[in-house]
């Protein structure tokens, strides 16, 4: 991700002759996709994952961004070591509200996309959050027509 190459060509002939190198071209990788953490609940997460601003795309590549795209996304449970700790999602979004989750838990959640071709793309960075522990509410008095928290 996000590395420049120099990348040239040549023909191999019908006879089996290979042509002139071409042109050389220089060609850069996109860099990951970067998540962002909307917001926490006790069992809710809103993602939401971006390409950095500083992602150029030469002009005869902007109509693949156009297109919409693919993503997959993986949410683990860092403190169950289960198999049902991972859930796995494909959108076309590039948000997801991801629920059911337990309350004070931590969560890594990591994003990619798949290319026209197919392909899926790698992983972006891990980002570890944290659901919020329930609100734990306790009675100091409690009458017959009052009660104080």
């Amino acid at each position: 991700p996000n590395a420049t190459y120099t990348v040239s060509a040549m023909a191999l002939s019908a006879s089996g002759e290979w042509g002139f190198w071409s042109t050389p071209s220089e060609v850069k990788t996109l860099q990951l996709l970067q998540m962002e953490v909307l917001y926490l609940g006790e069992d809710f997460a809103q993602l939401q994952w971006h390409r950095p601003l500083e992602t150029i795309v030469a002009p005869e590549m902007s109509a693949f961004h156009e297109v919409p795209l693919e993503y997959h996304l993986r949410v683990t449970d860092v403190d169950d070591s289960s198999a049902g700790a991972c859930q796995e999602w494909e959108t076309a979004e590039h948000r997801y509200d991801v629920t059911g989750l337990a309350p004070g838990r931590q969560y890594k959640v990591e994003v990619r996309q798949r290319s026209r071709e197919a392909a899926w793309g790698q992983w972006s960075s891990r980002t570890h959050v944290y659901t919020l522990d329930p609100v734990v509410v306790t009675m100091a008095r409690i009458g017959e027509d009052n009660v104080t928290p």
